[in-house]
């Protein structure tokens, strides 16, 4: 039928059973169409009621076996079972009998199938074979055996499913003989059993010409006849017990085959051989070797999926050092056991609490590096099973503990802090905490774990809105590291292509990907499937289809056998199912779309989700699913609203990054501007140093001169005074004479020179005291010009503090109101409650930016006021005003802005609990508030109330509710304490001290000061 629109164009001119076969023709032709489109399912069920509807129109009896038969199909198709279960009676026996086995084995194929929906298909399967044996034919049973072995299997009950293997089809027959083989490989030590149903395995296979499952049930029973072998020890060699034992444990461990391909067959002989060395080691009694054999047969069992058996062995090893109480030992133990388990979702929740128990036993041991490794392992398993707030608190309560021995493992801690923080939407601690671990990675010179912090850096620069920092970031880790830096996780290099297919070019991600190829060659499953889905976005974007499409197939190649974890697993098909849709396939498209979302997706996959929901939208479009498409949309447009809310937190932290910038920026422009004033006034007074050490050098070479010339004088007097001596004799009494005279003279002319020695150093004296007082006058005018001008800036500094206090409180406003908004939208009862409580603190928070701008004084709070504006606000907004009275007692108190935020907090979480908690059922009560000075010199704020106190059975300090957590560590960051008491109503006390901070001020100088000086 390649034209139906023509029959139906006609069909009016034909007789009513002509026109019931050409409906029911179409119908089957709209089922089994090959097309793009689910809506031709909708066409086929169209016609098929046509079909039906003809005898009741034409009030004409009317073999309508083929119509129905047609309408079941088509409900089959579109998987509405038990719309076809309805129709069923209608149809002839031999179409039933078929209908009924297509329904159980749809039931069956499901892969979330529940216990009733196996329930349903095993109904159906028994039906199916009880028509087909009214038949009587061998068909039905032959097909239905296989569903009713599969239920047997997927129950866990394969003892039950040997009745059904004769009647079986020979691959059918192979399948279910393989399976229940491997049970008794792995349930008991039976060799034999296994072996038989290896063989029947491989006659259903050989039957069926399966050439791939031939040659594994081949090497099969090869490696059971090994087995046999080594487990029948020969007789001419006497081997010990404790060799036997040695033996099986490395033969298992020899199968513990693990990722990627977790081999069933391979683990089970593993189990076999490891059971056998167990059944050896409980012979010799030796605990020791009994340990050795659980751990390794625990950790087979863990590759195979088993946890609780694994448990169980993993368990007995423990009793044995609990006995002792080996710390050590246990805590090696756990790790094992963590280590042994498949990273996949659903066993993460194991994983973590595997990890917790090896930290806490190597704290008890005494060994902080095991740890701190392990707590930061259990922190990471932690986060990828969608619970950051453990790992949050687990980090920093590691950190708290060993905080002046973080310098070996440190940035660790940081870098899993950082991770936390990015995907809380927290940019602003995500970066600092990055930062410091990059910082402590590369003192350690641990490079391998500073190119990945770096990474982390990329990715946050990249929320952040700053592209060239990240491309800068990954730049410096791909092309010049030479080290194995990416270990497993290679979608690093998918992001950096996207990146520079995005802000580059296409050419330029296509080079780097082969650049890889070449440099960092991938090694291991996931780094080659990443690698390609990396290749074949740089080949889309260049427009190569052909290539792309090659290498999209290569990162799908065994997704689904393998069965990776959530996070590659989502991220391969949601990239291969973006490809299909820009290539029109919707069906592809479709389908690995819906494999990237189904898991539930966590904080980390939000984007992922939200776009692969955009495009099932676009393909059920497309296809003319417009139910499906319609939900697909609602839930794009739901998650839009998530990652909304975490953009406006990557804005605020933005925000607060430059706001802490611009402000560092600032101090140290006045750290540069006081460094140049202190460097210009040392230079000064050096240079007044150097002028009066050299007037004082200049006096001392003038004394010195004197000195010399008074030296030589006296020196020619002597002279004189011998010549004198040679005088004749009768000139003696002249030359007694004549030498007084000298001797006067000399004197005067000494005490003149002395005397116009002192005038000279006393009119230099006089000199430079005037020069001095003449600079200290300029200095005096300049000091004065000086505070006028820090007056002015002193008063615009006020100015602009009370601006930014009035603008603090008006961006709250704002948030306040965006709150208010938020909330108009939100179904939830609970976040609607979150949210009022986050804008009651943000109003406490408003009120004291508002008193900081209308006040005077900046920098200081005065509390009288503020804590009655709190109380009537939180009164007026719970309408407590007529059946709730506060008192007060507020001593007349100004606290500086550090403290009054806190104790502005404390005071709106200790009134909201007391309005909404201690008077339940509209009851009357009174609310107490006193606010002074303690006799001990401490502030005490106390908050009581009346009402019906916390209940017997609440320990205040482990309620774990966040308003407690808010006012505990409000009270530490004032540095004060907090207690909270009462059964016949509450009571809470913060006792703190007032913090004194010292402003430095620039005092006047006085002119008579600098006068003296």
């Amino acid at each position: 039928m390649k034209t139906p629109w023509r029959a139906n164009e006609v069909i009016h001119l034909l007789t009513p059973e002509q026109r019931l076969s050409i409906y029911a023709n179409l119908s089957f032709h709209y089922t089994y169409k090959s097309a793009e489109y689910a809506y031709d399912l909708d066409t086929a069920l169209y016609y098929g009621h046509k079909a039906l509807a003809v005898p009741k129109e034409e009030k004409h009896p009317m073999v309508t076996h083929h119509a129905a038969h047609a309408v079941v199909t088509a409900y089959i198709e579109s998987k509405q079972l038990a719309k076809a279960t309805a129709f069923l009676p209608e149809i002839p026996a031999d179409y039933r009998a078929r209908a009924l086995h297509q329904i159980a084995y749809d039931y069956v194929a499901r892969n979330d199938r529940t216990a009733q929906e196996l329930d349903s298909s095993a109904k159906y399967a028994q039906q199916s074979i009880q028509v087909g044996r009214e038949l009587k034919t061998t068909e039905y049973e032959q097909r239905n055996y296989y569903i009713l072995a599969l239920i047997e299997l997927f129950r866990k009950r394969q003892d039950r499913i040997k009745p059904y293997l004769p009647a079986m089809l020979p691959e059918h027959a192979g399948e279910m003989a393989h399976a229940v083989a491997m049970w008794h490989m792995t349930t008991a030590i039976n060799a034999d059993s296994a072996r038989k149903y290896a063989q029947i395995a491989l006659a259903g296979f050989e039957a069926a010409r399966n050439a791939t499952n031939i040659a594994q049930l081949k090497k099969l029973l090869k490696d059971m006849d090994l087995m046999q072998a080594a487990l029948s020890p020969s007789r001419e060699t006497q081997v010990t017990a404790f060799q036997q034992f040695r033996k099986y444990l490395d033969l298992g461990k020899q199968y513990q085959k693990g990722f990627p391909s977790f081999d069933v067959t391979q683990l089970s002989i593993s189990v076999n051989y490891l059971s056998n060395a167990l059944r050896i080691a409980d012979a010799l009694k030796q605990d020791s070797l009994r340990i050795e054999a659980w751990l390794d047969l625990g950790k087979s069992l863990c590759m195979l999926g088993d946890i609780g058996k694994a448990r169980y062995y993993y368990g007995l090893a423990l009793e044995k050092y609990q006995g002792v109480n080996n710390q050590r030992k246990m805590a090696e133990i756990w790790a094992h056991l963590g280590s042994s388990i498949r990273r996949q979702r659903p066993l993460y929740t194991h994983i973590a609490e595997a990890y917790h128990h090896a930290r806490i036993h190597f704290a008890a041991a005494g060994s902080v590096e095991n740890e701190l490794n392990f707590g930061t392992e259990e922190a990471n398993y932690l986060q990828e099973d969608a619970r950051p707030e453990e790992a949050t608190r687990v980090l920093q309560e590691l950190s708290a503990k060993h905080a002046g021995k973080l310098h070996a493992e440190g940035y660790k801690i940081y870098r899993h802090l950082a991770h936390l923080a990015h995907f809380r939407g927290d940019l602003s601690s995500a970066l600092r905490h990055a930062m410091t671990a990059l910082r402590l990675a590369e003192e350690r010179k641990d490079t391998v774990m500073a190119n990945t912090i770096r990474i982390r850096l990329a990715d946050i620069h990249l929320d952040l809105g700053q592209h060239e920092k990240s491309i800068e970031h990954y730049r410096q880790v791909m092309y010049q590291s030479r080290h194995n830096y990416i270990h497993f996780d290679y979608y690093a290099v998918i992001r950096f292509t996207e990146l520079l297919i995005r802000y580059c070019s296409a050419a330029e991600a296509l080079e780097f990907v082969q650049r890889m190829y070449r440099t960092q060659p991938p090694v291991g499953y996931y780094p080659t499937h990443l690698m390609h889905c990396a290749a074949g976005l740089a080949y889309q974007a260049l427009g190569q289809m052909e290539e792309a499409e090659k290498q999209f197939y290569a990162s799908l190649a065994s997704v689904d056998r393998i069965k990776v974890g959530d996070r590659f697993y989502s991220i391969i098909h949601f990239y291969a199912g973006r490809f299909f849709l820009d290539q029109g396939h919707y069906t592809k498209a479709s389908e690995h779309l819906r494999k990237a979302i189904r898991f539930q997706p966590d904080i980390a996959s939000i984007a992922l989700t939200n776009n692969a929901h955009y495009l099932l939208f676009r393909c059920d479009s497309a296809m003319g699913n417009y139910k499906e498409a319609i939900g697909h949309f609602q839930l794009y447009k739901y998650f839009t609203d998530s990652l909304f809310n975490v953009a406006k937190s990557r804005q605020i932290s933005e925000l607060q990054i430059q706001y802490e910038t611009e402000k560092k920026d600032q101090e140290l422009l006045l750290q540069e501007q006081e460094i140049r004033y202190r460097q210009q006034r040392i230079q000064l007074l050096t240079e007044q140093r150097m002028l009066l050490e050299s007037n004082f050098q200049k006096a001392d070479l003038e004394r010195q001169q004197s000195i010399f010339d008074a030296e030589r004088k006296g020196q020619d007097l002597l002279l004189k005074e011998k010549d004198i001596k040679l005088l004749k004799n009768d000139q003696a009494m002249q030359a007694g004479l004549l030498d007084k005279e000298r001797l006067t003279r000399n004197v005067t002319f000494a005490g003149a020179g002395l005397l116009v020695i002192i005038i000279g150093l006393l009119i230099n004296g006089y000199r430079l005291k005037q020069r001095h007082n003449q600079s200290l006058q300029e200095k005096q005018v300049e000091i004065g010009q000086k505070n006028a001008s820090l007056e002015k800036l002193l008063t615009e500094k006020e100015w602009l503090l009370k601006e930014i206090h009035h603008r603090v409180k008006n961006n709250l406003q704002i948030v306040m109101s965006l709150l208010n908004t938020q909330s108009a939208y939100l179904q939830n009862d609970a976040a609607l409650v979150a949210i009022r409580d986050s804008q009651h603190r943000v109003q406490a928070i408003s009120l004291i930016h508002k008193k900081l701008y209308l006040s005077d004084n900046v920098g200081l709070i005065f509390m009288p006021h503020y804590i009655h504006e709190l109380m009537d606000y939180l009164s007026e907004c719970f309408d407590a005003g007529r059946r709730i009275t506060f008192r007060t007692e507020v001593a007349p108190l100004h606290l500086d802005v550090s403290q009054a935020v806190p104790v502005g907090l404390i005071l709106n979480e200790a009134i909201t609990n007391s309005i909404k908690y201690a008077f339940p059922d509209q009851a009357e009560g009174i609310i107490s508030i006193r606010f002074g000075n303690s006799d001990a010199g401490e502030f005490e704020l106390e908050i009581t109330d009346n009402g019906c106190g916390l209940r017997e059975d609440i320990v205040p300090s482990q309620s774990g509710s966040l308003g407690m957590s808010l006012m505990e560590g409000l009270s530490n960051d004032v540095g004060g304490t907090f207690s909270i008491s009462g059964r016949n109503g509450v009571t809470i006390l913060v006792r703190f001290r007032e913090e004194v901070y010292q402003r430095p001020e620039l005092q006047e100088i006085p002119f008579s000061a600098a006068s003296q000086a």
